[in-house]
């Protein structure tokens, strides 16, 4: 707390003094004199990669930003800046060897943020199986298998092995567009081979599940949305199970309840989060700050409901929300003093608003035998700032003369 108070004193002190120069060297002899000073925003894009299971960053994915590509340093950080606002709605995907790949959409509301923050979690992709389609056979992952029959083949191919990958996807990593939950997501390659007899896959359901329906989406790579799969399912009960049946590798398959999560309210709000207002209408120079603020912080807000449940259920990556103990606890950061690309001309006062964006996603799950629990979550991740200049009154010591 002391190093943070130092800072800061550091900082105005730094400020007053820059100010107070500014005045001395520039003399202002003449009310008329009109001295304007443009804030022109430069727009930032940033956050940090990292595998699952593994809080370092993983050096060199790609970052696709629109039609842009830049590559993550050793660290995981990656940061873009230009000085075009970005688009609503422009598509991060997130590329790296090896690993599933992850998208999330940009979603702010009518003023492009001046600093946007987005971090990505990717799932490593398990090691293919090899499948002799006369044979059969099953393979097992985490929470399932997929059974391939034999006396099989390939349509429109004479092969008779095909390696088949099988990733259970994350509940930290985020692909596509979409409301909800999920019961288990998974990869599986190689996205459209069509075989002649139908593979069965089946997965584990959780001990409390009691639903009579469930849903099968798939990815779809060029609209980044996820679309019906119009499949009959099976589900177990009283073996907590579910299966059903593919002639088509899809790449990537959701399995929902549809009724597990109710989404009831979905938007973005902006929140003042400081003010910094310098001014030159004192010879020596002034100006307020409201100090630092909380920004990356995932809360929950209101509700009876958990951000651990609601991970559970894959709230957060189904939701393009990044989910960790960091954003849990949150990230308190000092804005530089004077604010990046803000000047105050000579008898001209500065008004700074500096907002932070937040997303507000209400409504209600259930869980383990508990119905209708109810949550409000919270999710900030943008940063804002608006910049209007005003003169000086006709009384004030700069229309007299800098000394």
């Amino acid at each position: 707390m002391k190093n943070k108070v130092f800072l800061l004193f550091g900082l105005v002190a730094f400020v007053a003094v820059f100010a107070w120069q500014s005045c001395e060297l520039v003399k202002v002899d003449s009310p008329e004199m009109d001295v304007t000073s443009d804030y022109t925003p430069t727009y930032i894009i940033k956050g940090v990669i990292t595998s699952d299971g593994n809080s370092q960053g993983l050096e060199g994915a790609t970052i696709n930003i629109g039609e842009v590509s830049i590559t993550a340093g050793t660290d995981g950080n990656y940061s873009y800046e230009t000085k075009t606002a970005f688009a609503n709605g422009t598509v991060v995907e997130v590329l790296a060897d090896g690993f599933a790949k992850s998208t999330s959409t940009l979603n702010f509301g009518s003023q492009a943020p001046v600093e946007y923050f987005l971090d990505f979690t990717l799932t490593r992709e398990l090691p293919p199986s090899l499948v002799n389609l006369s044979e059969g056979r099953e393979i097992a992952f985490d929470g399932g298998v997929i059974s391939v029959p034999g006396g099989n083949s390939l349509i429109g191919s004479t092969d008779e092995i095909i390696e088949i990958t099988v990733t259970p996807l994350s509940p930290f990593s985020t692909l596509g567009n979409w409301v909800g939950s999920s019961l288990k997501e998974l990869k599986i390659e190689p996205a459209g081979a069509e075989f002649q007899k139908p593979i069965t896959i089946k997965f584990d359901l959780p001990s409390w599940f009691d639903a009579s329906v469930i849903n099968l989406y798939t990815y779809n790579n060029s609209s980044n949305n996820w679309e019906d799969l119009a499949n009959t399912v099976l589900i177990d009960i009283p073996n907590n199970q579910m299966s059903f049946e593919l002639k088509i590798l899809p790449g990537f398959l959701k399995a929902v309840d549809p009724n597990s999560i109710e989404i009831t309210l979905d938007t973005v709000l902006v929140e003042t989060a400081v003010r910094y207002s310098p001014n030159s209408c004192d010879c020596e120079g002034t100006f307020d700050w409201t100090g630092g603020y909380y920004v990356r912080k995932v809360v929950l807000a209101a509700g009876t409901g958990s951000l651990s449940e609601l991970n559970s259920l894959h709230f957060f990556s189904l939701n393009s929300m990044p989910y960790n103990a960091s954003l849990v606890a949150g990230i308190y950061i000092i804005p530089a003093v004077p604010a990046p690309g803000v000047t105050v001309g000579p008898c001209k006062q500065m008004d700074v608003d500096v907002s932070r964006q937040y997303r507000e996603v209400s409504g209600t799950y259930d869980y383990e035998g508990e119905l209708n629990k109810t949550f409000t979550v919270r999710y900030y991740y943008a940063v804002q700032m608006t910049a209007n200049e005003v003169g000086c009154p006709t009384w004030s010591n700069c229309h007299q003369g800098c000394n």
